[in-house]
């Protein structure tokens, strides 16, 4: 049977970033078709990197192999050094070394179990790349590694150290056309690129929304309450919005406040931390569009979400993956300033029909490109072809 490495630097039921959900849908897929091992951190907190969970384990048909981390931060040097560096035009190789390091997890006993089992793995896969298990990892397998990079078009992006992540790995896996471009504009030196990306299932069954504090009309936001994911940015607009015109839309955030963001306490925006799988198709469902307004994405699981549930999206078009899958599903709006996400909002709310329209149109989209079926099939495909 097929033998494939997952490698990601947390593992854990209760984490619910990006990175993690694309590991576990990755997770349910290969096991269809290999043998799977996670290879992964005892740590929860990616700022401390401290042990947490056990070291070894077998759930779900894998096995969860867990190594400690030697990153030992202090945050206040950690936050001079990445300003400095961002400042930096040309930062010194040792420096960005030093700070990938410190970004975590450094993990030599990772690095030597990598060396000393690699012919005991067909292929090793690599989710994220700006970190210090991928960094220093990948190119101790390069021959068999796999980088499914999770790129955002962000500052440290240009830092020189990551031509080595980019040009060493047999393949790499964009999430969507628009990361794949921003990975094209970015390195010179690259190995083939097979679009993959995630899929998203709904319920069986979708359940009336019964919580009173959320009012109808509303638009709703989902995921971290961050201004790296633009959050401040969306509730200032919003509230000029409301200022401007006479709507009872209210705006719904659902996602922890990470950023300590004081989020104003008004009828018409509502805040709820944490909410089932359940409920949260249950909302989108109840709503009357979806906005995502962060800056940096590789693909949106909200907007599939959404799109399952048939409702159209308004994205920040400053946010260029965001506003691909917009322009090519032709499921949902944009917008670059605060004339603009007006207009947007006017328009959706008087075209009942057509905001309709966008959400049928999104559904087929993502039917058709982020399906379970058709994920399953790109990754099967993709191993095997690797493999013979």
């Amino acid at each position: 049977m097929i033998k494939i490495a997952l490698i990601n630097p947390r593992y854990h039921p209760n984490i619910f970033d990006g990175g993690e959900m694309h590991v576990r849908k990755l997770v349910s897929h290969f096991t269809k078709f290999a043998d799977v091992t996670v290879l992964t951190t005892k740590a929860i907190d990616k700022e401390s990197w401290k042990d947490e969970v056990d070291e070894v384990s077998k759930k779900d048909c894998i096995n969860i192999i867990r190594f400690s981390s030697e990153t030992d931060r202090n945050a206040r040097k950690f936050n001079d050094l990445t300003h400095s560096l961002y400042a930096d035009q040309n930062p010194k190789i040792k420096d960005l070394t030093e700070w990938i390091k410190q970004v975590g997890p450094y993990t030599p006993s990772f690095y030597e179990y990598l060396q000393q089992n690699f012919n005991n793995y067909d292929l090793f896969f690599f989710v994220g790349y700006n970190n210090a298990f991928t960094y220093f990892g990948l190119p101790l397998v390069k021959q068999k590694a796999v980088l499914i990079p999770l790129t955002h078009k962000e500052a440290m992006l240009r830092f020189n150290i990551f031509d080595r992540i980019f040009s060493s790995p047999r393949i790499i896996i964009p999430s969507s056309e628009g990361e794949k471009k921003i990975i094209q504009e970015r390195f010179n030196s690259l190995p083939p690129l097979f679009i993959v990306g995630i899929d998203v299932n709904k319920p069986t069954k979708i359940l009336k929304n019964t919580d009173n504090k959320i009012k109808k009309p509303y638009c709703i936001y989902i995921g971290r309450i961050s201004r790296f994911k633009g959050t401040w940015e969306l509730i200032e607009k919003f509230m000029e919005f409301k200022s401007h015109n006479k709507s009872k839309l209210n705006l719904v955030l659902i996602g922890e406040n990470n950023d300590f963001i004081k989020i104003p306490k008004r009828k018409d925006i509502i805040h709820i931390p944490k909410v089932s799988e359940i409920q949260k198709f249950s909302l989108l469902a109840d709503s009357e569009f979806i906005i995502n307004s962060s800056y940096y994405e590789s693909v949106s699981l909200i907007l599939l979400e959404a799109w399952q549930v048939k409702k159209p999206v308004l994205v920040n078009g400053k946010c260029d993956v965001l506003k691909s899958q917009v322009i090519q599903s032709d499921g949902g709006l944009f917008y670059e300033n605060y004339k603009e996400f007006e207009a947007m909002i006017l328009w959706l709310n008087s075209h009942s029909r057509e905001r309709s329209l966008l959400g049928k149109n999104g559904f087929k989209w993502a039917k058709k490109n982020y399906s379970e079926i058709i994920i399953r099939k790109k990754l099967e495909s993709l191993v095997n072809a690797m493999i013979n």
